[in-house]
């Protein structure tokens, strides 16, 4: 009987060095979200509501392209909490254990009222 313990001990310390081997902090990414955010056009993305930090470029931009919702009418407002921005991260195929969330629980979207300055507040805003 206690052979049997020394080698499922063994098995289950492998285990653990593989799936923490899996989630090393390479494969982990930060999203910081912001307390309000504005959005242009008719897609709300991870990108515009939050700061995404991982190593891999390509990741980044595969992230930040993330669409959570449809934008609110133009001038008007909408909330997002982090456990929905979490499930809708989760359906575009990132594990939840490889996410560090920082920010506010609820996220306030306001659409922009016109298109045409979206230069403009890209520019002010960078």
């Amino acid at each position: 009987m206690y052979r049997h313990l020394g080698k499922a001990t063994i098995l289950t310390a492998t285990f653990i060095l593989l799936v923490s081997y899996g989630f090393s902090q390479d494969s982990r990414f930060t999203i910081k979200l912001k307390t309000q955010s504005l959005v242009i056009g008719s897609k709300i993305t991870l990108g515009d509501i939050a700061q995404v930090q991982v190593k891999d470029k390509a990741d980044q931009s595969r992230l930040c392209t993330v669409i959570l919702s449809d934008s609110p009418p133009p001038g008007e407002a909408k909330e997002l909490s982090m456990n929905f921005i979490l499930r809708k991260v989760k359906e575009a195929g990132y594990k939840p254990d490889a996410i560090i969330f920082t920010g506010p629980k609820i996220v306030r979207i306001t659409a922009a009222q016109v298109d045409v300055y979206k230069i403009i507040i890209y520019e002010d805003v960078t």
